[in-house]
């Protein structure tokens, strides 16, 4: 399978990522699989400004954990960090392709900082790094999504580990 295709599962994530729930999508297109493929993209890379967008975080501790965050993300790809819609922070991109033939530009890592949680896109079969993960700290994880409270309820050298092996898959 080549690098730009990409698993069904992980469509799924990025249909949800992207607000399109993927049930009410296949409902919506009556499981037509190129009506899928020409449903709206919901979340695009934007001129909007990353700085902006942290300094309207609320709460300070969030605020510092997402230009940590920055940091990270922007070492391990080498790429500037951009909007992508409103609420999520990426680092360069790929185009993926659906098993449709749809084509998509998306970002290789991303985050966004959210009020319950930030959520880290990471792309990744998060279930093959039960180890890394087991010595991360206290998380969730979803589809290729690590969920995290707090930077210092984490150990940061374990998510840097984690960061690099996603930045990797994509290379």
């Amino acid at each position: 399978m080549a690098r730009s295709t990409i698993r069904a599962s992980y469509i799924r994530h990025i249909g949800n990522t992207l607000g399109e729930n993927p049930s009410q999508l296949f409902l919506r297109t009556q499981g037509n699989i190129n009506a899928m493929s020409k449903a709206e993209l919901k979340t695009t890379r934007t001129e909007a400004s990353v700085d902006d967008f942290i300094n309207a975080i609320a709460d300070s501790g969030q605020q510092a954990d997402a230009r940590a965050i920055v940091t990270l993300m922007q070492a391990a790809t080498k790429a500037s960090p951009k909007m992508w819609g409103a609420s999520i922070i990426g680092f360069g991109s790929q185009t993926l392709k659906y098993e449709s033939g749809r084509e998509l530009d998306w970002m290789i890592i991303g985050f966004s900082p959210r009020k319950a949680n930030t959520v880290l896109y990471l792309a990744l079969d998060l279930t093959q790094y039960n180890g890394s993960l087991a010595k991360l700290g206290k998380h969730k994880t979803g589809k290729g999504c690590l969920y995290i409270k707090r930077l210092s309820d984490i150990d940061i050298a374990v998510l840097k580990k984690l960061i690099a092996q996603s930045v990797k898959s994509h290379q």
